[in-house]
């Protein structure tokens, strides 16, 4: 069930080792769909709890409302939080940092 949810080349991590301190939200999510794309148990998890399909997770990548649900859901897992930011070499709080870019992530503490 493998899912390329960009019509680009998948994103490495390693990219956001090498980049600006700022971290962008799409950047974030670009990264965060490859590594959820990349296992497709990952995968098939977030596709059955969210109720999205495929197609969808393709067209809507760019909304940041969607952005934040795509961290939001990040979020509900300690372990997959966990080795998301080690793939990454990001620390949680820095997402937590992106989620607050993004609606309805002003005052986001992850008990909403």
């Amino acid at each position: 069930m493998a899912l390329s949810p960009v019509d680009q080349p998948a994103y490495s991590c390693i990219m956001l080792r090498n980049s600006q301190t700022t971290l962008e939200p799409s950047d974030i999510i670009l990264k965060l769909l490859v590594f959820l794309s990349t296992d497709e148990d990952r995968l098939t998890r977030f596709l059955a709890l969210s109720g999205i399909d495929p197609q969808e997770l393709r067209d809507r990548h760019g909304d940041p409302v969607f952005q934040g649900f795509l961290l939001d859901y990040l979020f509900q897992d300690d372990p997959t939080t966990s080795a998301f930011c080690a793939d990454c070499d990001i620390t949680p709080e820095a997402l937590m940092r992106v989620r607050r870019k993004l609606p309805g992530g002003g005052d986001w503490n992850g008990t909403d």
